[in-house]
């Protein structure tokens, strides 16, 4: 599938952590390098913190784009017109990528050649349900009700048909991604083979300037809390019930060669 990778473009999110960004970049290179055009989207880093980035994308040969916005959603959901491929992936920047994971990129792009499928997502030790790895149960490519990030990879075009990340949803914005992609008649697909470790949480204290634990994690809830209500007055309690509070529900998909 090598020639595939002329259709993915990897986008990188970070905001003010440079040596978490180094290390998701530098292990990509190391175990999992998709060998196509890697973006890092600066979302509005400090002036010596951008000049760092710009040396960590020069030493693993990426590219850099200043954000406005310290959103990740909203960076993401700007970039993407202007990319010119099939598929684009987005990434946490607390990640680390591990020995023996050369085929990573492959085997998430595997179920995209099914015409039913949105976007797949990888497992790693901070997902919930099915997407972490110590669930050893069931088929190699899991369908799912949510993709929980840290890399998720979207076929563009459905991607802006869908209209993108809905930004007026205060956290947690790509639940209501899966949700409008599932009313939409598309699979979100989990390949269980393709683990990436990540630093949960850590996104908590950068951006909120918490840096207590406890109070992180009540900030977290209050999101979620805020989130939920939100998806609720969107979609209603029914379908906030089947795709988001039943997020560990699973099947087999077919993975379809070539056109279907």
């Amino acid at each position: 599938m090598s020639n595939v990778f002329n259709d993915l473009t990897v986008l990188f999110t970070t905001h003010n952590r440079p040596n978490l960004l180094r290390q998701a970049l530098r292990t990509m290179r190391a175990y999992a390098d998709p060998k196509c055009r890697v973006i890092v989207l600066a979302n509005r880093c400090e002036p010596h913190i951008l000049a760092e980035v710009f040396q960590i994308a020069k030493e693993t040969s990426v590219e850099v784009c200043e954000c406005e916005s310290i959103a990740a959603a909203e960076s993401i959901k700007n970039i993407v017109p202007s990319l010119t491929t099939e598929y684009f992936s987005f990434c946490h920047d607390d990640i680390g990528f591990v020995p023996g994971n050369k085929m990573f990129w492959d085997i998430l792009l595997l179920p995209l050649s099914c015409k039913t499928v949105a976007a797949t997502g990888c497992t790693s030790n901070a997902s919930d349900g099915y997407q972490h790895y110590q669930w050893v149960h069931g088929p190699d490519f899991v369908k799912v009700h949510n993709i929980h990030i840290p890399i998720t990879v979207w076929k563009k075009d459905v991607y802006e048909t869908l209209g993108g990340h809905d930004l007026s949803i205060p956290h947690s914005n790509d639940i209501d991604l899966c949700i409008r992609a599932h009313l939409a008649g598309f699979n979100l697909v989990v390949a269980k083979n393709a683990y990436v470790n990540h630093v949960g949480g850590a996104s908590m204290d950068i951006i909120y300037g918490i840096g207590n634990k406890f109070l992180s994690l009540a900030w977290i809830k209050l999101l979620s809390e805020k989130t939920n209500n939100e998806i609720i007055r969107k979609h209603g309690v029914k379908i906030w019930a089947d795709y988001s509070a039943r997020s560990y529900e699973w099947e087999q998909v077919e993975i379809m060669h070539g056109p279907t």
